[in-house]
């Protein structure tokens, strides 16, 4: 049996409170894996311009 995950003080449980809870889960946003990858290099480059000019 696995321990509580605890906060510091020892008497909040933290599992509630992660993204990874699984009521956390329903409101979470899924991530297109292929859009990053066909537009990797041309989001990074658009994404150097905007860093050198700020």
């Amino acid at each position: 049996m696995m321990e509580k995950l605890m906060f510091k003080d020892g008497k909040t449980e933290m599992a509630p409170h992660l993204p990874t809870a699984e009521a956390n889960l329903k409101n979470s946003l899924l991530s297109d894996f292929q859009f990053w990858v066909d537009r990797d290099a041309e989001l990074n480059e658009r994404f150097n311009a905007w860093l050198a000019a700020n």
